[in-house]
């Protein structure tokens, strides 16, 4: 999912480990502790990359944050691995 950088303020999410989104962040996302699981990951993910193939390409990201598990779709489903990424401007979602 792509963010701005006062996404977390604004919807209250807590961090377990890391830190936000700064003004100038490039490269880097913040991910939730199911996708730590997902991943493989007991423990220590900052710093560690995600890689993106899109279309015969590669892009890498560096964890800066890990948040506390939120239900971001229906309360009947279990939490999914959630991944934020700041800095893309896709503008396909605006949150008023």
């Amino acid at each position: 999912m792509s963010v701005e950088k006062d996404f977390l303020e604004t919807f209250e999410l807590d961090l377990s480990d890391g830190r936000d989104f700064s003004e100038n962040d490039q490269g880097v996302i913040i991910i939730n502790e199911t996708a730590m699981k997902e991943f493989g990951w007991q423990r220590g993910a900052l710093g560690k990359e995600v890689v993106q193939f899109t279309r015969g390409s590669e892009q890498r990201w560096r964890v800066i944050g890990v948040i506390k598990d939120v239900h971001f779709e229906s309360l009947y489903n279990k939490v999914k691995p959630l991944i934020l990424a700041s800095g893309i401007s896709s503008g396909s979602r605006i949150i008023v």
